[in-house]
């Protein structure tokens, strides 16, 4: 594999491994010999697949993974918990963030901050099923917010 030129870096964050039912972006976790590998079946192919690291202290969680972006280069997928706590989301530019399940609101105005100077994208994918939530709130318009009750 040739080294990796930093085309982008990209932040998702995710449930606990084995709580979702969707399929998995990489593909399951698998051994090539006693080396741990992805599998690559996932919605990303395994030939687009390079170097990937793993979290410490968690079974079959990755850190980050090279991924072969469409210009040739590579791009670097972060994974990212919201159990890590703002905290771990703080610290680097990002160009993407998808946070996957509603986050809690210090976590979405931290990744905010993260795409200042990319102009990057934030992706957020969930069902609001903590009804009005502080996160919630952000994608009312201010009279909205007023109305309900919150400023």
């Amino acid at each position: 594999m040739p080294a990796p030129s930093e085309r982008g870096r990209v932040v998702a964050a995710t449930k606990p491994p084995g709580t979702s039912s969707k399929p998995p972006l990489l593909g399951p976790v698998a051994y090539d010999g006693p080396r741990k590998v992805l599998a690559g079946t996932g919605m990303v192919p395994g030939h687009l697949i390079g170097r990937v690291t793993w979290k410490r202290g968690v079974d079959d969680l990755t850190d980050t993974v090279k991924v072969k972006h469409a210009s040739g280069g590579w791009s670097t997928l972060g994974m990212k918990s919201y159990e890590q706590g703002r905290g771990s989301f703080e610290g680097t530019s990002q160009h993407v963030i998808w946070l996957d399940e509603e986050c809690p609101i210090d976590i979405y105005g931290e990744c905010l901050i993260r795409l200042m100077t990319t102009q990057g994208v934030l992706l957020l994918t969930f069902t609001p099923l903590e009804g009005m939530s502080e996160t919630v709130l952000q994608f009312q318009l201010a009279a909205d917010r007023a109305t309900l009750g919150h400023m």
